[in-house]
């Protein structure tokens, strides 16, 4: 600071009081940091840089906010809107706008706190549907700046009860965490939010009042940039009477707020919201489609001091449960679960009642009462890392009674296409074990062998379904792009990662040692794909350390291309598991069930070491072919363990 004032750079000046200010902010010295703050705007309105006097503007907003002095936030905020609108800054706007919103919420005005943190989210989606990508910095800021908004205005909906609209906000967060991942999801994949009549009105006089203060914003910049030394007398007096302008429009902010007609705007939107009298059509369509699946729609948030539970079941609204349980003590019990479900040598069942507990115990009545059999499942962040269907609820699995349909948003499904009644598979298998490949993850680079199992996991397929086979040198990108869309089935036997934070470090592995990133699958043609099965895949390599987006994204990818669905395992199962649960995945889908359903019944045909639940004679037991000597293995005893049966998750449509 010293050196710039020395050499009368007021531009790196201004910056290093700013910086100041927010170390002050940070360690709580909160009038350090006002005093600081103040001298930065001054500098940046002597020197005209606008972007940086509204940033200033929302800073000293945020620490009024911060030492209790609402009312004074609110008009520095609104001072940082008026500038960030008029010079097109679309992030600073919507950065404002939550800073508006959350300033509401904490004088108990939900109602306003909600419509201003609804423009913010819809402010970050208009920047997402632009063509061009974000920034790098942007990009790094997601995770605090944009999901904490979606997550904030998410709350606050379930708080008031607005379930409906809850629910498109955790369809456009799923959306944005797909973006942040894979960099490139188009915008118009998500509905927009829903603005109720009394919002539009309460935002049309915002606005007005807003167009006033821009100009007022736009002239003293203008104005200010003149020198000082040679303005006119008429000059500085119109900087003054602008300033007093500028002060009376914080206290028409101020009073707007506290008018008769926002209040009853405000009392208005407070009906409406609880009336829920929005996105009919949707809901009557949803409804149809959960009726006809026995379905239920499950949504977990995660806050920082609960977890919330939405849930929509066949002819009712959606419905909220509240958990009292911390975001760190829900993310230990996911972490122990994880570590049981990936060493079959431990009891999973101590570990997976706590989630159970959490995530379906409050939910059973509703549940029972609709008659359910399929869960409909968009996790939330680390929840992702964990099977539902391994669940326990002290008596029975999960899958024991549910089947398990994960999606990533319900947005970007189609939940209720019918399948191709013909099945034929197109399987790759990478099996040969003298081979290996070396390919970089990351900073680092792990070597791959042939999988012992993968061969006669697809000769077994081959005896179940009508099969076309190629087996690893003959398994190319060259042979398989042109007849993957010519099967309904396209059956993967191959090492697949799909890399926390790095999507172009992500790749499904060919027999051939070609390694096809995840970014380019939605290039593929899987139109008449109603399945992709990855059976050897494995989701955050290194442990679970992100957040699930790779798991959306592999998902995502798939459906962009044109399949249906995808099956793929959150571990690598290293022996006969895969082979055996596969194997009884197609036997259940030949008997005619449907995807979810036949995976279902081939995770009870582990558990229960009982191929009767896909269509054999009762009392067949669970074998597999040894690979090495060719020789059949019996699993009794063994594959009950959900390590063995629990991986493979469902994404997309379950018919």
């Amino acid at each position: 600071l010293a050196i710039y004032r020395d050499i009368c750079d007021r531009a790196g000046e201004a910056l290093t009081r700013f910086k100041i200010g927010a170390m002050n902010n940070l360690l709580g010295n909160d009038r350090a940091a006002l005093g600081y703050f103040n001298q930065s705007l001054a500098i940046a309105r002597d020197i005209g840089n606008r972007a940086f006097e509204a940033q200033t503007l929302n800073s000293i907003g945020n620490v009024q906010q911060s030492l209790g002095d609402y009312r004074a936030a609110l008009g520095y905020f609104n001072q940082s809107l008026a500038i960030y609108r008029d010079i097109g800054n679309r992030d600073g706007e919507a950065g404002t706008l939550s800073g508006i919103g959350l300033a509401y919420a904490a004088q108990s005005q939900p109602e306003l706190a909600i419509l201003f943190l609804k423009q913010a989210v819809t402010t970050y989606e208009a920047i997402r549907k632009d063509n061009q990508p974000l920034s790098s910095d942007l990009q790094a800021a997601y995770t605090t700046t944009v999901a904490g908004t979606y997550r904030n205005l998410a709350d606050l909906l379930l708080q008031q009860d607005r379930i409906f609209e809850a629910q498109e906000v955790l369809d456009l967060l799923k959306v944005q965490e797909l973006n942040d991942y894979l960099r490139g999801v188009r915008g118009e994949t998500a509905h927009p939010l829903t603005i109720l009549r009394p919002e539009e009105e309460i935002l049309r006089r915002y606005g007005e009042l807003q167009t006033q203060a821009a100009a007022i914003a736009q002239e003293l910049a203008q104005l200010r940039q003149l020198d000082p030394t040679g303005r006119t007398p008429a000059q500085n007096q119109r900087i003054d009477t602008l300033v007093q302008l500028q002060q009376e429009m914080t206290k028409q902010f101020n009073a707007f707020v506290d008018s008769d007609e926002i209040q009853t705007l405000v009392g208005q939107l407070s009906r409406t919201a609880q009336g829920q009298s929005l996105n009919l059509e949707d809901l009557a369509a949803l409804q149809d489609d959960l009726t006809a699946l026995k379905g239920a729609i499950l949504y977990p948030l995660i806050l920082e001091d609960r977890l919330e539970l939405v849930i929509t079941i066949p002819n009712n609204p959606p419905l909220r449960r509240t958990v009292n349980v911390d975001r760190v003590t829900l993310n230990h019990a996911i972490t122990d679960f994880r570590q049981v479900l990936d060493n079959p040598d431990h009891d999973p069942k101590p570990a997976a009642q706590p989630l159970y507990n959490y995530l379906l115990r409050p939910l059973e009545a509703d549940l029972a009462a609709a008659g359910i059999e399929t869960i409909i499942y968009a996790p939330d962040g680390p929840l992702r890392y964990v099977p539902l269907a391994a669940l326990h609820d002290g008596n029975q699995w999960l899958i024991e009674n549910y089947r398990v349909n994960n999606i990533t948003a319900r947005s970007l499904q189609d939940l209720d296409k019918d399948p191709n009644p013909i099945v034929n598979v197109l399987a790759g298998a990478f099996a040969d074990q003298s081979l290996s490949y070396t390919i970089p993850v990351g900073r680092r680079s792990q070597t791959f062998q042939g999988l012992p199992f993968a061969g006669q996991e697809v000769a077994q397929l081959a005896t179940t379904l009508t099969t076309t086979a190629l087996l690893d040198s003959q398994f190319t990108w060259a042979a398989i792009r042109p007849k993957m869309n010519e099967f309904t089935v396209v059956h993967f036997a191959t090492h697949a990662a799909f890399v926390p934070g790095q999507p172009e470090d992500s790749f499904i592995l060919f027999g051939s040692g070609e390694a096809p990133p995840l970014a380019d699958i939605k290039t593929w043609n899987l139109a008449n794909v109603d399945l992709v099965v990855l059976s050897a895949c494995e989701t955050g390599l290194g442990g679970v350390e992100g957040n699930g987006e790779e798991i959306l994204g592999l998902g995502y990818q798939f459906q962009q291309a044109g399949a249906r669905a995808v099956i793929a395992s959150l571990w690598q199962v290293d022996d006969g598991g895969t082979q055996a649960l596969i194997n009884a995945f197609y036997r259940a889908l030949r008997q005619g069930y449907s995807k979810a359903e036949a995976l279902q019944r081939a995770q009870q045909a582990l558990i229960n070491d009982d191929l009767s639940f896909v269509g054999e004679p009762r009392g067949a037991t669970i074998q597999v072919v040894d690979a090495r000597t060719g020789q059949p293995i019996t699993l009794r005893g063994q594959s009950d363990h959900p390590y063995y049966w629990a991986p493979f998750i469902l994404i997309g449509n379950g018919l």
